[in-house]
């Protein structure tokens, strides 16, 4: 699978995230490009494991490590980024 870490860019977070647990969470989003702010991560609405569709619509994860604080859009967020 090789390195992922080129593949880790930060993102501004458009939509809120609740607190994490104890464990590292990869939340699925979409990406966009927008002037002044840069990429912009939106996650999606259903992140169970179980739906395939939405893995399958996403463009990149968050990454959030354990014990991570609630996030809203003023905040910005290490993304995985799909090929």
């Amino acid at each position: 699978l090789g390195d992922p870490a080129h593949k880790l860019r930060r993102a501004r977070l458009d939509g809120a995230l609740k607190t994490n647990d104890s464990r590292q969470e990869y939340s699925r989003c979409s990406l966009s490009e927008v002037p002044d702010l840069g990429l912009v991560a939106r996650p999606l609405a259903v992140q169970d494991s179980s739906m395939m569709r939405f893995l399958a619509d996403s463009q990149g994860l968050i990454v959030r490590p354990p014990f991570d604080a609630a996030r809203d859009g003023r905040d910005n967020v290490e993304v995985l980024l799909f090929d």
